[in-house]
């Protein structure tokens, strides 16, 4: 498993955390084993500490009880937030436990003070599950409530913005929170359409804070064009098994369950010789492989009989 300090919302962390994804890490390091083929249909979800460079594997997620990275870790207790990934509306996950935090890990004044336990203490964004609705903060999946924010669209192609836009000049301009907008890649200008209700407008390409002045109050934090618009051909998904399935389907590619179902080109006696070639081939160990699982195996049950 991946350590949550900084992989925070990988698939394989050791943790169940509200906002998933896979990394093309995980990928990469499924496919350096040589037991596996793996195809990148992650969507680009997993944003975690992305582009940070190695300040953020090595500084405190947290200096003089400022976060460090204000992407990924947050400052004041409940605060709205967008998850890494923009996929999920959340809140700043600080808590008082009951004893005094390890040493290393007591970010703020008080040392009962910290965020989540899995990620060495650290605040971040984190979406809390009602009993009877599990993903209901999502913006693929989630509930829509019309009194919570203006313009708010939930569906396969929406990701979380920070907003305070309003079709009222009366409404605190200055308080944005996390609502969930459709948005449409424009790869030629690598700009990003933002749908909101019936208005669409146009965010630039580096992102930053932007007032709309066409009937529509309030500001929107748009993010990068490369954060939301990780495909060369203005493919957008919010979860990561609609990306794989989405993705897959796009190339004509349908996942099997086994060899034998495997509907590719013919290897060694498995597929169909009639289909065309798609780049895709299932891959299994090879015998040096083999071996050397074989001979780790043995040496694991030497350990266990001398232990014993």
């Amino acid at each position: 498993h991946w350590e949550s300090r900084y992989m925070l919302g990988d698939y394989m962390i050791s943790t169940d955390y509200p906002d998933m994804a896979i990394s093309d890490i995980t990928l990469a390091l499924f496919e350096d084993t040589g037991l596996y083929k793996v195809n990148y249909y992650s969507g680009g979800l997993f944003k975690f500490g992305k582009n940070k460079g190695c300040d953020f594997m090595e500084k405190k997620c947290m200096e003089n009880q400022k976060a460090t990275f204000k992407e990924e870790f947050c400052e004041v207790p409940s605060e709205p937030r967008c998850g890494s990934s923009k996929t999920i509306k959340s809140s700043c996950y600080i808590v008082d436990y009951y004893s005094n935090l390890p040493q290393s890990y007591q970010y703020f004044s008080d040392p009962k003070k910290g965020g989540f336990t899995a990620a060495n203490y650290c605040p971040v964004p984190f979406e809390f599950y009602p009993s009877n609705y599990y993903y209901n903060k999502h913006c693929q999946v989630g509930i829509v409530d019309p009194s919570y924010a203006y313009g708010e669209i939930i569906g396969e192609k929406s990701f979380c913005f920070m907003s305070s836009l309003s079709n009222s000049p009366g409404n605190d301009q200055n308080s944005s929170i996390p609502v969930c907008y459709e948005v449409e890649c424009d790869t030629s200008n690598s700009i990003l359409n933002v749908k909101i209700g019936s208005e669409t407008i146009t965010c630039p390409t580096e992102g930053g804070m932007l007032y709309p002045n066409s009937g529509v109050y309030g500001s929107i934090d748009c993010p990068k064009y490369s954060d939301i618009c990780t495909s060369s051909d203005g493919f957008v998904c919010n979860e990561m098994f609609k990306c794989l399935s989405d993705l897959a389907e796009k190339d004509n590619y349908n996942s099997q369950v086994t060899y034998y179902d495997y509907d590719g080109p013919s290897i060694s006696g498995y597929g169909n010789d009639d289909d065309e070639d798609d780049n895709i081939y299932p891959v299994r160990t090879t015998k040096s492989c083999n071996i050397k699982f074989n001979l780790s195996f043995l040496l694991f049950c030497l350990l266990i009989f001398i232990e014993f």
